[in-house]
């Protein structure tokens, strides 16, 4: 019965070991990169918020695929300055989703915006979150 007990606790130091070190590695994303896209306003009258709703895609992407990307594909952000303005927002991700191809759209900013952008998310079956809580 020790000695039984003694292969198991020894089996199971040595599965500890080896997952650690296969789960601890960093894997390097591949393969065709996850487009996510749309519009910010990063500049005009909301600017000020757009540059800190880019900040915090920026940081993520790169914290995403720092870990392996996802889905193990990398990320790659396309996002336009639509200079504050609905119409544009409503231009750029119409460009982004039948131009750029992207697989996702970014959550808009600020509410007029993504009022806006509703029928164009609508019309190509996206998923659409918009920022600030709208």
């Amino acid at each position: 019965m020790k000695r039984c007990r003694a292969i198991v606790l020894l089996l199971s130091f040595a599965m500890i070991f080896i997952t650690s070190a296969v789960f601890g590695q960093t894997a390097t994303p591949s393969g065709d990169p996850i487009k996510i896209g749309g519009s910010l306003p990063l500049t005009g009258m909301a600017s000020e918020q757009g540059k800190w709703v880019k900040a915090g895609y920026d940081w993520w992407v790169e914290d995403v695929n720092s870990r392996g990307g996802l889905l193990g594909r990398p990320v790659k952000l396309i996002l336009y300055d639509d200079e504050s303005s609905a119409e544009k927002a409503v231009t750029y991700y119409e460009r982004a989703i039948s131009v750029d191809k992207v697989d996702l759209v970014s959550g808009g900013y600020p509410g007029p915006s993504n009022v806006a952008l509703m029928p164009v998310v609508e019309k190509y079956k996206k998923v659409f979150i918009g920022q600030g809580g709208h």
